[in-house]
């Protein structure tokens, strides 16, 4: 009990001189900056130029309903289900051309990278056979 008694009371002194030290060292010789305070203090103080006019930004009416587009802040008509159920989703017109990449399955169809062609990034598929 008396061990950790000294033990203590011993942390505290180390803390206490420890802190002290520390201290110590901010207090030290700041006649220098003192110096350049007074001088910098001394100078003539500039001309603060005025704040620029604020000009009101002009207004804008918002004119989708009269042209008959639709409003972004009104939410959208609800669709016509197909069906009765709720997960039923109206698929693709099955009379409408079919695209060139779906007469192949999807599993068989690999990204391989990109073409460039005027600027424009055409991705490429490694289904195609490559033509030398």
């Amino acid at each position: 009990m008396i061990g950790k008694r000294q033990s203590s009371s011993a942390r505290r002194l180390g803390v206490l001189l420890a802190s002290a030290v520390i201290l110590s060292a901010c207090g030290s010789d700041m006649d220098d900056l003192r110096a350049y305070i007074d001088e910098v203090k001394a100078r003539p103080g500039g001309r603060i130029e005025p704040l620029p006019e604020i000009r009101p930004t002009p207004t804008f009416v918002y004119a989708a309903d009269r042209d008959g587009a639709r409003s972004p802040f009104v939410p959208d008509t609800p669709q016509a289900r197909v069906s009765a159920d709720p997960d039923a989703v109206r698929g693709p017109d099955p009379n409408r051309p079919r695209e060139f990449l779906e007469q192949f399955p999807l599993d068989t169809l690999r990204m391989v990278g990109t073409l460039r062609c005027k600027r424009r990034a055409r991705p490429t598929d490694s289904s195609r056979p490559r033509m030398a």
